[in-house]
């Protein structure tokens, strides 16, 4: 018996021992199983976290796309406006500049012209200086350097003023209006008086005659005026001498 209990008890031994040595096998594999799975979830999770990440990085990259490109769009727009405004402006000022310029060419040009009117009609106060040629070169000069570059229009006017009056000169308006009144004074006495002259007695009766004519309102007929045809030998030099004053007038 007492072999047998010894038996059985190096059996149970034995067990005890195979089962702590199965268990400890167990638990290591246990152990290892769940280091593995605890890893595959972890990979796993790594793995969504960074399909995660790229989805929300991708979103991201995509909104902020969108806005640049919105962005871009409206700076577009604000540049093509601002572009117009600044064009429509340019445009403004150009075309105020070239009006202010033509302001001035034309005051220029209206001086100039004025300053030739004046000295065509009386070059000056001074009765002295009215009664001698005024050449009318610097006045023609300051026209033609006051009118716009290629006027051909200035140009051609300038051109017609014969260069004796240019460089000789030409009387004022009031100073021969002036001698011609002087010489009609005179033409009216004499008028009367025939070709070839003739004796005391018919000289005093044609100054007579000359005081006692009165001049016509209207010495030219309506008719003449319209150019209506006449016969001037039927003049006489009473009616040429009113004809010559109404057109000087």
């Amino acid at each position: 018996d007492a072999e047998v209990d010894k038996a059985k008890r190096q059996i149970k031994e034995d067990f005890d021992k195979k089962v702590l040595e199965l268990k400890g096998e167990c638990d290591k594999e246990i152990h290892n199983q769940m280091k593995r799975q605890e890893q595959v979830h972890i990979d796993l999770l790594n793995d969504q976290l960074k399909l995660k990440e790229k989805e929300v990085e991708r979103k991201l990259i995509q909104r902020l796309e969108d806005r640049v490109l919105e962005e871009q769009g409206r700076l577009q727009a604000e540049l093509a406006d601002m572009t117009g405004r600044m064009k429509g402006l340019n445009e403004a000022i150009s075309k105020r500049a070239l009006q202010d310029q033509k302001a001035q060419t034309s005051q220029a040009l209206w001086s100039a012209t004025e300053a030739l009117y004046a000295q065509l009609k009386n070059s000056s106060h001074d009765k002295d200086a009215a009664d001698h040629l005024q050449p009318l070169t610097d006045s023609v000069d300051a026209i033609r350097n006051a009118a716009a570059k290629g006027d051909d229009l200035v140009e051609t006017v300038l051109a017609t003023i014969p260069s004796t009056a240019l460089k000789r000169g030409v009387y004022p308006e009031d100073s021969l209006r002036e001698r011609f009144l002087k010489v009609e004074k005179v033409a009216w006495r004499v008028a009367g008086i025939p070709e070839g002259g003739a004796s005391l007695p018919k000289l005093l009766l044609a100054w007579l005659q000359s005081a006692l004519i009165i001049k016509a309102s209207e010495p030219i007929p309506t008719g003449e005026l319209n150019n209506e045809p006449f016969d001037p030998a039927e003049l006489n030099n009473y009616d040429v001498l009113q004809r010559a004053r109404y057109y000087v007038d």
